[in-house]
């Protein structure tokens, strides 16, 4: 028979190394597991056991016995609140739950933990960490099945459970066993494993190829070209939020609003079938269309420049990079380099 004992020490960041005994606890549960600091100004530690969880704080305690932990042992925990009133834990069942560290003033000013409460929240992939984001939002990495992020609602839903799941990151380890098999009879071997453990075992199937992650889909017939636009001068930054549509006899021009697309105009560009379309040097924006080459800046959408070709006739084919133009027209071909202002 073997006895569990609990120290606390001092650690010196300086010198790095570890200081004084600061205080024990001597046969706390023998199968307890995990450890969990509360920082201050409550300070103290939080011990989890398979029958309970004690907090401790030199001579003080104060446990409880949830009925919780006889079905499963808990196996992480993840703080929420900076003050560590409140700690987020998983068991082996994929249950999360939360844990209150409920405090009261002592007539010193001081605070004391005076009693745990454990709620169980619902069920979840089994996690292996869990990292508190900010509005309820909970990152459950899991290395036995697929992680996820979460919303804790704050009531529950028609299945008693105060979690929704928002989004799942795919993992198909731990990998048990994998066979390659022909599952279509095209010749084509696809690896087919079984993943995960526990509750989260499963068969993936794994092929060669690319896959596409549809954000969004716009219904538009007859478009002849299309091209995304960084429209707000020359210090807009990250992504393009304008796309510009050709279509035969016409061009439509769309912005990105939030999560949103919305037609709009841009000034300087003309309403005809557009060739090209393209952000330039010096902050500038360029459309080629059959009758003319425009220069256009990205941040007032004014018109800047315009060529046509000298004999007028309509342009056909056009390319374009940052600082140079090459169009045709019939059997002639013309250059035109781009200069900022």
């Amino acid at each position: 028979l073997f006895r569990s004992h609990l120290k606390v020490y001092e650690i010196s960041l300086a010198e790095k190394e570890i200081g004084k005994l600061v205080w024990k606890q001597s046969d706390i549960e023998a199968e307890a597991s995990m450890l969990i600091s509360v920082p201050a100004p409550a300070g103290g530690v939080v011990v989890v056991g398979q029958e309970t969880i004690v907090y401790y704080r030199g001579d003080y305690q104060k446990a409880v016995a949830p009925p919780e932990l006889v079905y499963s042992p808990l196996i992480c925990f993840g703080r929420v609140d900076s003050d560590g009133s409140r700690f987020l834990l998983g068991d082996m069942q994929g249950h999360l739950m939360m844990l209150l560290l409920e405090r009261d003033q002592k007539i010193d000013g001081s605070l004391i933990v005076d009693d745990l409460k454990l709620t169980t929240l619902g069920t979840a992939v089994i996690a292996k960490n869990l990292t508190y984001l900010d509005n309820g939002f909970v990152f459950v990495g899991s290395t036995f099945g697929d992680s996820q992020l979460v919303k804790l609602n704050a009531e529950r839903d028609d299945s008693g459970s105060f979690i929704h799941v928002m989004e799942s990151f795919t993992n198909i380890g731990p990998i048990v066993d994998m066979e390659v098999v022909d599952l279509e009879r095209q010749g084509q071997g696809q690896l087919v494993t079984c993943s995960g453990a526990y509750t989260e075992g499963s068969l993936r199937v794994i092929r060669n190829g690319i896959g596409i992650h549809e954000h969004a889909t716009l219904d538009l017939e007859g478009i002849k070209g299309i091209w995304p636009l960084k429209v707000g001068g020359v210090e807009a930054e990250g992504f393009d939020n304008t796309l510009v549509l050709s279509f035969v006899g016409q061009t439509t021009i769309l912005r990105l609003a939030g999560e949103e697309l919305e037609g709009t105009e841009i000034v300087g560009f003309s309403n005809e079938q557009t060739l090209f379309a393209g952000n330039v040097s010096g902050g500038q924006l360029v459309q080629i269309t059959a009758s003319s080459v425009r220069l256009v800046d990205s941040g007032s959408l004014q018109l800047i420049s315009e060529w046509k070709t000298p004999d007028g006739k309509n342009i056909s084919v056009a390319a374009c990079n940052r600082t140079q133009i090459v169009v045709a027209s019939g059997r002639r071909l013309f250059y035109v380099e781009i200069e900022p202002g």
